[in-house]
């Protein structure tokens, strides 16, 4: 028999020390403990129910909203215990597997296994798992984890035994368990895994994939090049329950929360609707979250994510993100916060608005050119120059990062409310092309398309005072540039 511990915790740089186990990896905001105990393993068949277990415990699902931040994991309410609980009782438990989110602040065990003398088989603490064996979490942490228990338990603890599991009186915080009395197949494990990362905002080990309850791949890390940190989403799937309306990942330091419509307090308390089968789900490359402070006029991040999607049901939805960036090295509150979102090779800038209580937050539609993958960064600036980032990773993107569309000229730059600008346009590649005139909220205040042959003069006449972003958009390529319109 083998038996699994996997452990998925956020990062702790301060603690890297190795371990006595046969296999161990590390990541950015997730560990796997891999351990293998015996060499035999009966192989177990595919599951064809998820919901078969003999206790899952979720948070209450009319719970509203919760005064206390430290009781929400992504939004969902968690349960203390001031007093010793019995959760599964008298039951054989001879194999069993656990499936857990929790967090705890002390050292005392949180959940005990033991027989009807009390004798302890299996006890789970927030730094290590004891059995026959005792397994140290790598980076232990109080932060909020996803661990897994599979195995067969000691011959001692024979077939004829009946047990009990036990939460333990502490300061921990339990937002979803859930048990089977026996090993179960790996297609149901991932499945498990998967649910609880997406629904708590807990990623796995960057080599894993993602599954949902019909065992389609939600995201795949190697077919996303250096896209593969921090796996974050919200999505419905009936087959497990899951229907995450906004979510913030517990390793993001900026609290950066994507949600569909208007993000609220807790996900039950969101009102906007997903169909089945729909996710909204994105990474990022990894990058410094860190303002570049060398350019004098645009300090840029080097961190982009990347949105991906599944099911065309997020398309032109209402989506809200919001993030606190004084946890942004480099970030100045004396200047505006931008994102920079790219959704089919087309680039916008939005600008964040600062809320009451240290957040920014930004509203825009999603994928309105029904790309398959849509970017976006941040950006602060003090005046917004030509030189606007490009995000697309060179892997997947079409646009040459820094080769200029032609020549253009805007004149005249500044220009008065009711006169007339002229945008000049040569040595552009023949084709179809396509003009926006943008302003500093993002709503689009003029559109055109043209057939470009040797020469385009673009004209028109501004209504109010303000800054202006021009979109001159190719099918490979796009450029910004700025306009002043004084009074």
């Amino acid at each position: 028999m083998r038996k699994i511990v996997r452990i998925y915790l956020p990062e702790n740089k301060e603690n890297q020390s190795s371990m006595l186990v046969l296999k161990l990896s590390r990541r950015v905001g997730a560990l796997l403990l891999f351990l293998v105990l015996a060499s035999s393993y009966q192989a177990q068949s595919p599951e064809s129910n998820f919901k078969k277990a003999i206790f899952w415990e979720k948070p209450n699902s009319e719970i509203k909203e919760r005064s206390k931040a430290d009781e929400l994991i992504n939004f969902h309410p968690c349960k203390s215990t001031d007093q010793d609980r019995s959760l599964i009782s008298n039951q054989n438990l001879n194999k069993l597997s656990i499936f857990t989110v929790f967090y705890s602040t002390d050292q005392s065990v949180v959940f005990t296994v033991e027989n009807q003398l009390q004798t302890k088989y299996i006890e789970i603490f927030n730094n290590n798992l004891k059995s026959d064996k005792n397994f140290i979490y790598p980076n232990s942490t109080s932060k909020p984890m996803v661990l897994t228990y599979s195995g067969a338990n000691s011959q001692e603890f024979n077939s004829k035994t009946k047990s009990s599991l036990i939460m333990n009186k502490g300061d921990h915080r339990l937002a979803e368990l859930i048990v089977y009395n026996r090993m179960v197949s790996a297609k149901l494990r991932r499945q498990i895994e998967s649910y609880l990362s997406i629904k708590y905002g807990i990623s796995l080990y960057d080599t894993c994939t993602y599954f949902d309850g019909e065992n389609r791949i939600l995201f795949k890390p190697t077919d996303h090049g250096k896209f593969n940190h921090d796996f974050t989403g919200i999505g419905r799937d009936d087959k497990t329950g899951l229907y995450q309306k906004q979510s913030v990942n517990v390793n993001d330091s900026t609290f950066l929360t994507i949600g569909i419509g208007e993000i609220s307090g807790v996900n039950n308390r969101n009102s906007s609707k997903i169909k089945n089968g729909n996710f909204l789900l994105w990474t990022n490359n990894g990058e410094a979250l860190t303002f570049n402070v060398e350019r004098e006029h645009n300090k840029e991040s080097k961190r982009i994510w990347k949105m991906m999607q599944m099911g065309n049901g997020i398309n032109g939805k209402s989506i809200e993100l919001k993030l606190k960036p004084e946890f942004i090295p480099g970030f100045d509150l004396e200047k505006k916060l931008w994102l920079h979102y790219i959704s089919g090779g087309q680039k916008k800038i939005l600008e964040l608005k600062p809320l009451t209580d240290g957040f920014y937050s930004v509203q825009f539609i999603y994928n309105p050119n029904h790309s398959s993958e849509n970017y976006f960064s941040l950006s602060q600036d003090t005046s917004y120059m030509n030189n606007v980032p490009d995000l697309v990773s060179e892997e997947s993107s079409k646009m040459e990062a820094g080769l200029k569309l032609g020549k253009v000229s805007i004149i005249p730059n500044p220009v008065r409310v009711n006169q007339e600008f002229v945008m000049s346009i040569k040595d552009l590649i023949p084709g179809m092309y396509r003009i926006e005139v943008i302003d500093a909220s993002g709503k689009l205040v003029a559109t055109n398309r043209f057939n470009f042959n040797s020469q385009y003069l673009f004209k028109y006449i501004l209504k109010s005072s303000g800054l202006y972003y021009i979109h001159l958009i190719g099918a490979e390529q796009s450029e910004v540039y700025k306009l002043i319109c004084g009074e």
